[in-house]
Order: structure tokens, then C-alpha cells, then sequence
């Protein structure tokens, strides 16, 4: 895993991060809402949202990135 993941970091587009093993707990810094996501969930992340992961040690995920196409 990226070590920026682990601190609080913005993205600019919309993201969903999908677990497939383990635990992942996602974190949204300015609304203070906490998932622990399992495998199968998915966790819809805002554009401009400060958030970080916690992921359990036998954590499997990954980060899907959504870009309208439009600049």
C-alpha cells in the first residue's frame, strides 16, 4: 500500500475503494464518519474530501478512479 493512503490525503475525482480480503477502515477527516469496510463493500469517495485508510493486515483492496472526461 502507498504510505499516503495511511495519511490524510484529497482527491479530485470521484473514487470507490472496493475490499476483496481483510478489513479496511476508511476515515472522512471533516465529517468524522468512520466505515469498516469487509470484503465485498465498497466505499464511495467525494472529490475534495479529506480521508485516509486503516487497513487490517491481511487487507486486500484496491481504489477505483472515476474521470468524467471533461477538462
Amino acid at each position: 500500500m502507498p504510505a499516503g493512503l495511511s495519511r490524510a490525503h484529497v482527491t479530485t475525482v470521484w473514487a470507490e475503494l472496493v475490499v476483496l480480503a481483510g478489513s479496511v477502515l476508511f476515515v472522512e477527516e471533516d465529517a468524522q464518519r468512520r466505515i469498516r469496510a469487509r470484503p465485498g463493500d465498497r466505499v464511495l469517495i467525494v472529490p475534495g474530501t479529506y480521508h485516509h485508510v486503516e487497513p487490517s493486515s491481511d487487507a486486500e483492496f484496491y481504489v477505483q478512479f472515476y474521470d468524467h472526461g471533461e477538462r
